[in-house]
């Protein structure tokens, strides 16, 4: 789960911080008033993710994170999680983002995770 060298680690945590940025900039949007929050949620879907996805694609190959040796990470599923997420919730097309795509059907349909997906409790967020 790990990289595949030191360089591999460092690689995969910068990609890890990436994604904590994108994710604090989708934080807002839950806890904002209802009022804020269709703002928000616009602002997110047209001017966050179209800046912040195709940087994120750049840091994956072949659906695993660039650091990774080619197999599961733990960016791998940290990044599945939220971009699945995202992809849901705000109707982003994954199909203007191939690499991604290729994470989220490649994490995806690992036996544990979809079994996961299949049985977790099912909530609004």
């Amino acid at each position: 789960m790990a990289g595949k060298d030191e360089v591999g680690n460092a690689l995969l945590g910068g990609s890890s911080d990436y994604l904590v940025d994108l994710a604090s900039h989708l934080t807002t949007t839950f806890f904002a008033s209802n009022e804020e929050k269709v703002k928000l949620a616009a602002e997110f879907k047209e001017k966050t993710v179209p800046q912040m996805f195709p940087v994120l694609q750049k840091h994956v190959k072949d659906g695993h994170f660039i650091g990774s040796g080619g197999k599961l990470s733990w960016v791998d599923i940290h990044a599945f999680n939220l971009i699945d997420g995202i992809s849901k919730k705000f109707g982003v097309n994954l199909a203007d983002y191939p690499e991604l795509k290729k994470l989220v059907d490649e994490v995806g349909s690992q036996p544990n995770i979809k079994k996961w997906i299949e049985t977790r409790p099912k909530t609004d967020a």
